[in-house]
């Protein structure tokens, strides 16, 4: 039977839905943390669904997601470097190391 269509008793039935991945489920499937997870949703680096306040996945965005970050000798993606130059810190004193103290925490 298709989906949405009706069937012998006039009711219709619902396309199956995939089942959801939460946050945690996604970190364990990866083998990374919650932290990592998290900032892929902030950078837009992966889909997801948000019921309520909660961030779901659906597994065919996953799937994707990995497919989209594969790298190798195939010569599809060259390797993302770590940093760039523009954004490596400059050696020199520690943040917070100046006359004030470290004015990120209060702490003098």
């Amino acid at each position: 039977m298709e989906p949405n269509q009706a069937n012998d008793q006039g009711t219709t039935t619902a396309p199956a839905l995939p089942e959801l991945w939460d946050e945690q489920r996604l970190a364990d499937y990866l083998g990374v943390g919650l932290r990592f997870v998290r900032r892929l949703c902030e950078e837009g680096r992966i889909r997801f669904i948000l019921v309520a306040r909660h961030r779901r996945f659906d597994p065919a965005d996953v799937a994707a997601y990995i497919e989209a970050e594969k790298r190798g000798p195939d010569g599809d993606q060259a390797p993302v470097p770590r940093f760039s130059p523009a954004t490596k810190r400059r050696p020199g004193r520690p943040i917070g190391s100046g006359r004030f103290g470290n004015t990120r925490t209060g702490i003098r």
